[in-house]
């Protein structure tokens, strides 16, 4: 009993050293077999889904939003600085649309943030921003590319 007593303390003495010290934590990823190291920070770690075959959509801590009129950007604002979004510009040549991040926020992803605010019903349109893979073959059908050619 008292040599686990010991190893408890010392486990939670060197834990707490541990913590004081910012020591990062070492994670791997697997690239064609082989691991390359990472460090991660928690907080700018955002999502990816798999989607059988297809290439994965990914997220990030942007999104983007319109507001119904132009003198809803008070509104934006107060909700905003509440949660700690930062808003980032307008969107050049898109009236009414912002992109927003939740960096330092209190949302996880941009997801959540998405929701949140599309559930509001204040705001006209919300985009999560997913990050795809385009690729140049969007069609099928194979004279498109052709279309625009004068």
């Amino acid at each position: 009993m008292k040599q686990k007593t010991v190893l408890f303390l010392v486990f939670l003495l060197f834990s707490t050293w541990a913590q004081t010290q910012n020591i990062v934590e070492e994670y791997f990823y697997y690239y064609k077999g082989e691991p390359i190291s990472l460090s991660l920070d928690s907080n700018n770690v955002y999502p990816f889904f798999e989607r059988g075959d297809a290439p994965p959509i990914g997220t990030s801590d942007i999104f983007y939003l319109k507001l119904k009129a132009r003198n809803d950007t008070a509104l934006l604002r107060n909700i905003a600085e509440q949660l700690y979004i930062q808003i980032i510009k307008e969107v050049p040549y898109m009236p009414l649309w912002y992109i927003l991040s939740i960096r330092n926020s209190v949302f996880e992803n941009s997801i959540v943030a998405s929701n949140f605010f599309y559930e509001t019903g204040y705001f006209e349109d919300v985009d999560p921003a997913f990050m795809f893979n385009f690729q140049p073959n969007c069609t099928n059908d194979p004279k498109f590319f052709n279309t625009f050619v004068g």
